[in-house]
C-alpha cells in the first residue's frame, strides 16, 4: 500500500499549501520522519514495508530468481533507501 498522507489524503498539492503553507506541504511530502496530520512518514512507510520486502522478496532474490516488485512510489522510495 501507498503512503498514508492523512488529512492531505484526496487534495491536490495548491489546494494543502493553500491550507498550511507550501513549505511545510514540502516538509511532510520529502521528509523521512515527519508526518502529515493524522498521516504516515515515510519512517513509517518504511517500518511497515520492510519486514514484507525481507520475508518474501529478499529470500527470492538471494536465490538468483528475477522478482517483479510493483508498487508506490514512497512504499519503493523507502525500500531503496
Amino acid at each position: 500500500n501507498e503512503r498514508m498522507y492523512g488529512k492531505l489524503q484526496g487534495f491536490n498539492k495548491k489546494e494543502m499549501a493553500d491550507k498550511y503553507g507550501a513549505k511545510q506541504i514540502q516538509e511532510w511530502r520529502r521528509s523521512y520522519d515527519t508526518a502529515p496530520p493524522d498521516g504516515e512518514s515515510l519512517a513509517m512507510t518504511v517500518a511497515r514495508t520492510m519486514p514484507y520486502f525481507e520475508k518474501k522478496i529478499l529470500p527470492c532474490l538471494e536465490l538468483g530468481k528475477h522478482v517483479f516488485v510493483a508498487a508506490h512510489g514512497n512504499s519503493l522510495r523507502g525500500i531503496v533507501m
